[in-house]
């Protein structure tokens, strides 16, 4: 079974520097399936952007342009970039564009915007499908050669409570086709648009988290993420995650994976059990249970035909890693030969040549430097 990463990480604010560096941490551990190259495709999530009445519904300018940065840095000079959008509500998307600060990125980039509704089209044949027999989509869309998805993490009342990664698909196609099979057959529509639709790479927009109401005129709250992926299913399982849903209940997630284009779990390697962290007063009575830290152990009313221990107050990260290891079988991103030696022996012996090296020295007291 292939595995996928989703990389979340901090980024309190609006500031492309800052998102930049998340990105690039995020591309030392995510491999990316093809070299970014070519003729590069963005699609944001555009659907209304308004000073006023939509504030914080869509992809912000500053997480584009920190996208455009990492293309800079790792695409070759013969690439070209278009941002291809199709806004909502029968408006311009030159409109949306140019509210949304898109227009001033053409400026300092080599990025042209491609509204889709103003663009030279493709038709695309699904053979797949459940619903649409073909599609019209952006020439650009149609013959790029690296498609990177920027979502908005926010809900939407049409789709569960929450719209991710393969939702932005809906602003890929046609108007008209767009509301087609817009009722108990949207999570199959959804799923379909992946056949010619599937990003390389997803970089979400969740520095501020849009929620409630109309998903278009929404407000937002601020939630500090940004998340990475190269696979849709997985971001949007693990996002809904995030905000308190759970995956395989939402449709349209639970069709993708059904039809294989991600994983079938979240924690597929993790065990069903209890994790008790510090003391706790009430029963308990599972069939597996988890106690981390001396703490955790002093609990009375804990009953369960196993009981797997961790010690220490509190315990150590080596010692966490090294018992999920050996008494659950669970193997940590950091179970690596070269730092179990590092970890295990190495530093026992570094450990040991520093208590040498004081063993005979008196350290000087020193008072403090005065301000």
């Amino acid at each position: 079974m292939s595995r996928y990463t989703v990389y979340l990480d901090r980024c309190p604010q609006y500031d492309s520097e800052n998102i930049y560096e998340v990105l690039q941490s995020a591309l030392s551990v995510i491999p990316l399936l093809r070299k970014i190259s070519g003729k590069i495709v963005i699609k944001p999530n555009l659907v209304l952007a308004h000073p006023r009445i939509a504030t914080d519904g869509f992809t912000r300018a500053e997480v584009i342009e920190s996208v455009l940065k990492l293309i800079e840095s790792q695409a070759p000079d013969n690439t070209s970039i278009e941002i291809v959008e199709k806004a909502g509500l029968g408006v311009t998307t030159a409109s949306m564009f140019r509210w949304a600060g898109y227009k001033k990125l053409t400026r300092k980039y080599p990025v042209r915007l491609c509204s889709m509704e103003e663009s030279k089209q493709s038709i695309l044949v699904l053979k797949n499908s459940k619903t649409h027999k073909h599609i019209t989509v952006s020439r650009s869309m149609a013959d790029r050669d690296f498609l990177i998805f920027i979502p908005k993490l926010k809900t939407n009342v049409l789709f569960q409570g929450y719209t991710g990664a393969m939702k932005l698909n809906m602003g890929s196609i046609d108007s008209r086709e767009r509301i087609q099979f817009h009722d108990y057959r949207l999570p199959q529509k959804i799923v379909d648009l992946l056949e010619y639709l599937n990003p390389d790479l997803i970089v979400t927009d969740g520095v501020r988290f849009s929620y409630g109401g109309n998903q278009m005129t929404q407000k937002g709250m601020n939630f500090g993420l940004i998340a990475v992926c190269t696979n849709a299913v997985a971001h949007d399982m693990v996002c809904a995650k995030l905000l308190g849903h759970e995956p395989m209940q939402i449709t349209h997630i639970r069709e993708a994976v059904e039809r294989g284009y991600g994983p079938n779990s979240i924690f597929k390697r993790f065990p069903q059990l209890d994790v008790v962290i510090g003391k706790i007063e009430k029963k308990l009575n599972v069939s597996k249970v988890l106690l981390i830290g001396d703490c955790a152990q002093a609990s009375v009313g804990i009953e369960a035909d196993r009981v797997i221990r961790i010690k220490g107050c509190p315990p150590t990260h080596k010692r966490i890693i090294w018992d999920m290891m050996v008494k659950l079988f669970l193997l940590a991103p950091l179970v690596r030969p070269s730092l179990i030696i590092d970890g295990f022996i190495l530093y026992p012996i570094k450990k040991l040549k520093g208590w040498l090296v004081n063993l005979n020295y008196k350290p000087l007291q020193r008072n403090c430097r005065e301000q």
